[in-house]
């Protein structure tokens, strides 16, 4: 896993399993903003995404990302 100091130095993390399995759910009313982090943030992670509340707590508790 990419250490902090190395991200501060390049802005990039690499694209490594560990990172892509910490999963990151992105919740916002607004599905704009849901879709332009999750495609922004597909590369690096597994995205789970939702612009209902609900929705979001259920997919919380189904994949349990690390990153919210």
């Amino acid at each position: 896993m990419p250490s902090w100091k190395e991200f501060k130095k390049t802005g990039r993390v690499s694209h490594d399993e560990k990172i892509k399995r910490l999963g990151l759910l992105i919740v916002d009313d607004e599905k704009q903003i849901v879709d332009s982090l999750g495609e922004t943030f597909s590369s690096i992670f597994e995205i789970y995404t939702t612009d209902d509340p609900r929705k979001g707590l259920e997919l919380f508790k189904e994949h349990q990302p690390k990153i919210i």
